[in-house]
């Protein structure tokens, strides 16, 4: 997989897992810019991530969760961000 395909991927990974989670990155953005940086910094470390297949299955199972899975690498970024 070429770089650009495996962010595009890890950023939609990440969008879904954001609203499973249910932290609106969009709006964090426009309320504070700088949650641009704290996003694409997520999104490296998804990018980097050994549990892609696991990530995938665990929200496929999960609609909704105040908890990511305890291997997410931005989990405590989406429990921060999280509005359950």
């Amino acid at each position: 997989m070429g770089i650009f395909k495996k962010i595009s991927h890890h950023a939609d990974v990440m969008d879904r897992m954001a609203e499973t989670m249910g932290a609106d990155f969009a709006s964090r953005i426009q309320a504070d810019p700088a949650v641009a940086y704290q996003y694409r910094s997520a999104v490296m470390r998804c990018s980097s991530c050994k549990h892609d297949a696991e990530c995938s299955v665990w929200m496929d199972h999960h609609s909704s969760a105040s908890q990511t899975p305890r291997y997410c690498r931005n989990k405590d970024l989406l429990e921060a961000l999280s509005e359950h």
